[in-house]
């Protein structure tokens, strides 16, 4: 009786690499597995130097998070991955038009988060200790509700700029300039929409 072989799937040194790589961002292991998938679907063997490769493996990452339906700010994560945003925007430019080349683009459509989306991974970036979550969803469709202005800005900013304006209401206070320095957003949009948040709060809209 023929004895049936088990198929063993080696790992390349590429995947051993990067596993390796990926230890030093306290991942969890499900998105770091699905993340090398997408890294080597995406790269496979190619080499890239230490900067380009951290930041690709900081885009399949965020895909990774997507494809979980787990909600994530792209320049938090980059933080994370101590990746300047110039070299983000080049390794999102570089994912896309290697997935064109691969006819796989319908495969991870481009998602656009809503500021409800991304209140509570932002929160967490800016350590927000509150349990206000309830107030500043509803502070969110208030202003969406009240402020057409609001639809041209992006939904972080929003975000970022309530999560500063409850921490300082709860006596967690933060600076202008800490926000502006973690969040990257600019001191005239923090003023204006923490000005603006203020107002809904007081029913002055």
């Amino acid at each position: 009786m023929q004895q049936k072989r088990e198929l063993i799937f080696k790992k390349s040194n590429k995947e051993i690499e990067l596993e390796k790589d990926y230890q030093n961002y306290n991942l969890p292991g499900r998105i770091v597995t699905c993340s090398i998938k997408i890294y080597m679907m995406v790269m496979g063997e190619v080499t890239l130097k230490r900067g380009n490769r951290r930041a690709m493996m900081c885009k399949c990452t965020y895909e990774a998070y997507k494809q979980n339906n787990i909600k994530k700010d792209p320049i938090f994560l980059s933080q994370k991955f101590d990746i300047k945003i110039k070299q983000l925007c080049k390794s999102q430019n570089d994912f896309y038009s290697k997935l064109f080349h691969l006819q796989k683009l319908k495969d991870f459509p481009k998602v656009h988060f809503s500021a409800f989306d991304l209140l509570h991974d932002i929160a967490e970036h800016m350590n927000y200790k509150g349990d206000k979550y309830n107030e500043m969803e509803d502070m969110i469709e208030k202003l969406y509700n009240n402020m057409d202005l609001l639809k041209r800005i992006p939904p972080r900013e929003i975000v970022i700029s309530i999560v500063h304006y409850y921490k300082n209401k709860e006596n967690d206070p933060i600076s202008l300039q800490k926000t502006e320095q973690k969040a990257i957003i600019a001191h005239t949009k923090l003023v204006l929409l923490t000005n603006m948040i203020d107002k809904a709060n007081n029913n002055e809209l």
